[in-house]
């Protein structure tokens, strides 16, 4: 099942990487661009979910990690107030995509 979850993940960056070609800063976090914004988010996700497994013992490596990932103190606070933080991981994911504005059909292609 995990190696399934990285898999996916894998192709989930690899997708932004397709579609995400300008180089324009989100706006928030510590991000050059879309493309380095989606592999943190993806990886906070896989994070997210370690810690879940694992409980909540894990909480403080968690926090630890998503400052290392370049996520502000205001997304970290985000992420750590997250009941189910593995699907919050998942709805920054989706917000990202939608604020860079993909083509319909980009989009479409990126969500499957």
């Amino acid at each position: 099942q995990w190696g399934s979850i990285i898999n996916n993940c894998r192709s989930l960056v690899r997708q932004g990487n397709t579609f995400f070609t300008e180089d324009r800063y989100p706006g928030y976090g510590n991000f050059r661009d879309y493309r380095r914004r989606v592999a943190a988010e993806t990886s906070a996700f896989t994070r997210c979910l370690r810690c879940f497994l694992r409980g909540k013992e894990d909480e403080p490596n968690l926090q630890v990690e998503l400052k290392a990932l370049g996520f502000s103190p205001t997304e970290v606070k985000g992420y750590m107030a997250a009941a189910n933080k593995q699907c919050y991981a998942l709805q920054k994911l989706g917000e990202t995509a939608r604020a860079y504005g993909m083509a319909d059909q980009d989009r479409a292609r990126f969500d499957t």
